[in-house]
């Protein structure tokens, strides 16, 4: 973009990413459940549809952001591959954001 031609490139860590993707589908999960004039085969393919989205964007966002496990070096941290951590990251994101909404 002309913007950000003298700029450096920005860069978003996956984790970041991962727990954005987690609380927007918190948020759409909420307003989903909220409508009390949708029938619950609405509102239940509704979600379905939202987290199929939502696992995409994921999986995109892994493929951009976390190395292949085919490269030379593998980094450890506390024992496991450093790579593995990003995705560890999304996954508790989306766990924490399915545990707020089953309390709403």
């Amino acid at each position: 973009f002309k913007h950000r031609e003298k700029k450096d490139p920005l860069f978003v860590d996956y984790a970041h990413c991962a727990i954005l993707l987690g609380y927007v589908q918190s948020m759409l999960t909420s307003a989903v459940m909220g409508r009390d004039d949708l029938p619950q085969e609405v509102k239940t393919a509704t979600l379905l549809a939202i987290n199929k989205v939502m696992w995409i964007q994921s999986d995109l966002f892994a493929r951009h952001y976390i190395p292949s496990f085919a490269s030379k070096v593998t980094p450890k941290a506390f024992g496991v591959d450093q790579r593995v951590w990003p995705v560890v990251c999304g996954g508790l994101a989306t766990a924490l954001a399915y545990l707020v909404w089953r309390k709403a």
